[in-house]
């Protein structure tokens, strides 16, 4: 009887013991654990859902500002690409104008030289004729494109994008090179010439 009652009064204690014991154990597992991952996340940058979004956006936002960086600079290449293309078609027609004439003056002199008789005289005559409407048209073409040349600069300065800096045509046709070119397609209006008073009015010029 009395080792009975021993056994059980033990086994009460250790009940006791171990009913104060476990949930401290228990609690002091639970805050070392909180504490070993707090003191982690802030050595390693461990991400939790909020922060992983945050630097997501982060990222996103940064990726897509070189993307825009990199396509205002395809269109100012494109634009001042095709603005050089109009200024080198413009020259080489002034060079054509100058061979040509050089041609009809080696002509006319060579005619000169030649005459015999009236009608060669008078073919002469047409001949130079023709070369003064030839000179007089290309006074006319040097006058407008000078005249172009300083409306151009005169836009330039005021930052405004003129017929006299690239033709609507031309603009157009840059546009759409510059679209072809341009992930989804993000230019702000469609490349239609119906657009293209809008596109002149919010195209800014930049020295």
């Amino acid at each position: 009887m009395e080792i009975h009652y021993w056994k059980f009064g033990r086994n009460l204690k250790y009940k006791e013991i171990s009913s104060d014991t476990v949930p401290y154990n228990k609690r002091l597992k639970r805050g070392l654990v909180n504490g070993i991952g707090t003191i982690w996340k802030s050595i390693t940058g461990n991400l939790d859902a909020s922060d992983g979004e945050y630097f997501n956006k982060c990222i996103n936002k940064i990726n897509s500002d070189e993307t825009q960086i990199e396509n205002l600079l395809k269109n100012q290449i494109s634009v001042t690409t095709s603005i050089i293309k109009t200024f080198n078609t413009s020259i080489q027609k002034l060079q054509i104008d100058e061979e040509t004439f050089n041609n009809d003056l080696k002509t006319i002199e060579t005619t000169l030289l030649d005459i015999n008789n009236d009608i060669s005289f008078y073919q002469a005559q047409l001949q130079i004729l023709d070369l003064c409407e030839s000179l007089m048209e290309s006074y006319v073409f040097l006058e407008n494109y000078l005249n172009d040349i300083l409306n151009s600069i005169t836009f330039s300065r005021l930052q405004i994008l003129h017929s006299s800096i690239i033709s609507p045509i031309d603009l157009m046709e840059a546009l759409k090179e510059i679209s072809q070119s341009l992930q989804n397609n993000v230019l702000p209006l469609p490349t239609y010439m119906s657009n293209i008073a809008q596109y002149i009015d919010i195209i800014k010029l930049q020295a």
